[in-house]
């Protein structure tokens, strides 16, 4: 049978932490969008695109794969 094919898409951030403070989460500045591409659950393929237009070329491309 074959793996379901899936991906997520959204705006790059960062986490930082200080010692004794809790993680803040910061926006990428410049604005950059990542992609997770999995198999199944599992993740095969993480990218970093810069415009919104790429990152969902690329997620359909990866679900759109023939196998």
């Amino acid at each position: 049978m074959e793996e379901v094919r899936n991906t997520k898409v959204y705006k790059a951030r960062y986490t930082v932490s200080r010692d004794g403070m809790p993680a803040v989460s910061i926006p990428c500045s410049p604005i950059k969008y990542h992609v997770e591409c999995y198999k199944g659950k599992k993740l095969v393929s993480f990218l970093t695109r810069n415009t919104i237009s790429e990152a969902h070329h690329d997620a359909k491309s990866f679900v759109n794969v023939a196998v």
